[in-house]
């Protein structure tokens, strides 16, 4: 299995807002016990390879222990103190340096901040927008894009590099136990999109049946979910229970269909969290990728129902400017993440940016 980072320039980003010319290639080979990593540089130059041991048992303690970590910074609406901060720091340090070859990790902290790095990969259990090369967290470095692999058969819809703009639905799905001010304050997050042409739909509270009969009609599927672990789901409605909420086995079942190319954004906490399922890791974000969305935004671990809605918002309100997701979820994260909240880090986005998807 294959991990691929291709390490882009913004300054390459022609003037239509289509092409980014590669700098580099980084490919990450999984055989376990180790990953294997080389890169291919501008001129297409192979390097040599780059391993680091790191077997199943050290890939499972690292997922429970950023977890714990994760669920801490979700405890509290207020920042880490400066004590907890410089623990976090260390340990997510320490972290690059375990997954991370060190001289490919010297490579990475000589790069240019705000550069694109794409990372194609089905090992969805790297938080690689948490690491910490010692110049910044790399989520915020970087501008970092995730692109599962697909299979040969869904490869045909991949290959156009501008989706074609027309009007488009958003449905925004709201789940239980969210609260009355907070589904009105969420909902207020659509307004400015609105104003742009976005008709907006909003269901509450949906079983799972009714929902499966209306995502395929969504250009854009927002939720406004509680998110779950152990086991892993988005919960839909009052009744906390995956038997009856939206699960990662359900995405990947023929019962469940969205439209191509669909835009998805899942702010429920933990929506992004690495899973096992059937012996394999995997997340929301991959599988709806996998499914057919062009792009998914979602979390790495329990965020604040508050700040989530506040980001979302600044997003639709970015969005509306700026027409195109990618380019709105990295002027969001760069505008939001000047007050210096972690959680901004813990965003992460799913998709191609070489694809210009625009709300109209």
């Amino acid at each position: 299995m294959y991990n691929t980072f291709i390490y882009e320039n913004p300054s390459s980003l022609q003037k239509d807002n289509t092409k980014f010319v590669p700098y580099a290639t980084i490919n990450v080979t999984d055989n376990e016990p180790s990953l294997t990593y080389f890169f291919i540089d501008e001129d297409g130059n192979p390097s040599k390879d780059f391993e680091c041991k790191l077997d199943s048992e050290t890939r499972m303690q690292i997922k429970k222990d950023l977890g714990e970590k994760l669920k801490a910074i979700a405890a509290t609406n207020d920042e880490y103190s400066d004590d907890r901060l410089a623990t976090l720091r260390a340990y997510l340090e320490g972290l690059f340096d375990k997954i991370i070859p060190p001289d490919l990790g010297n490579i990475i902290r000589k790069w240019d901040s705000e550069i694109i790095i794409n990372i194609t990969t089905n090992e969805q259990w790297i938080p690689w927008e948490l690491l910490h090369d010692g110049n910044g967290y790399l989520g915020q470095r970087f501008m970092i894009f995730r692109l599962p692999r697909i299979t040969r058969n869904n490869c045909n819809r991949r290959q156009h590099l501008i989706a074609n703009g027309s009007k488009k639905k958003l449905i925004h799905i709201v789940g239980g136990g969210i609260g009355k001010d907070f589904t009105k304050k969420a909902k207020n997050s659509f307004n400015k999109i609105k104003k742009e042409g976005v008709d907006v739909e909003q269901i509450e509270g949906t079983r799972l049946i009714d929902l499966s009969k209306k995502i395929n009609q969504g250009d854009i599927l927002h939720f406004t979910c509680h998110g779950h672990v152990n086991p892993c789901y988005i919960q839909l409605n009052e009744i906390d229970n995956a038997d009856i909420n939206l699960t990662i086995e359900y995405i990947k079942s023929n019962e469940f269909e969205i439209k191509e190319d669909c835009f998805i954004f899942a702010n429920a906490c933990s929506s992004a969290d690495a899973s096992i399922i059937f012996g394999e890791f995997s997340n929301f974000g991959a599988e709806f990728y996998k499914k057919g969305s062009i792009f998914f935004i979602g979390t790495l671990g329990s965020i604040p129902t508050e700040f989530a809605i506040d980001f979302a918002k600044e997003f639709y309100n970015t969005l509306s400017r700026a027409k195109n997701i990618h380019l709105a979820f990295t002027e969001t994260k760069k505008r939001m993440s000047i007050d210096g909240k972690i959680f901004i880090n813990l965003y992460i986005i799913y998709g191609n940016p070489r694809y210009i998807w625009t709300i109209s």
